[in-house]
């Protein structure tokens, strides 16, 4: 998260150390907070030129078959750019986990700072073994 990212920050939805915290949507360090996934959705669209998700996959689909803006944008980029969005796909995988929570609209992160008065509010965002363990514990907690 950015410093100007306190805005997609939706609400906290675990700490580890008071439930109070949850409950009053306390931000403190080491909070798991919900954000907006727009921005990091466009930025991924952006940085490997593909669709997150197989949904996404569908409606960019249509929205290309409906106008040839798209293929004139494609032919403006040179060869050496092309190159790049090429290595870029390669390695341009999301974990099946994040997937569902892009379609959500919604990502976990942790907050990493310690947000005070000024509202500044860094982190980062929840994935691989770290997203499945907190996904186990906020189901664990639903079902008490």
């Amino acid at each position: 998260m950015s410093s100007h990212a306190i805005e997609l920050i939706v609400c906290v939805v675990y700490n580890a150390s008071n439930n109070e915290l949850v409950r009053t949507n306390t931000l403190v360090k080491g909070a798991i907070v919900q954000v907006d996934a727009t921005p990091f959705r466009q930025w991924y669209e952006s940085h490997y030129c593909q669709p997150v998700s197989k949904k996404s996959a569908a409606r960019s689909a249509a929205a290309a078959a409906g106008g040839e803006g798209a293929e004139e944008k494609e032919k403006a980029k040179s060869k050496h750019v092309l190159r790049k969005v090429e290595e870029r796909k390669k390695e341009g995988k999301v974990d099946p986990l994040l997937e569902t929570q892009f379609g959500a609209g919604r990502l976990y992160a942790v907050i990493s700072s310690r947000p005070g008065q000024v509202g500044r509010a860094d982190g980062y965002v929840l994935e691989g073994k770290e997203l499945e363990f907190y996904i186990r514990k906020l189901r664990a907690g639903k079902h008490k």
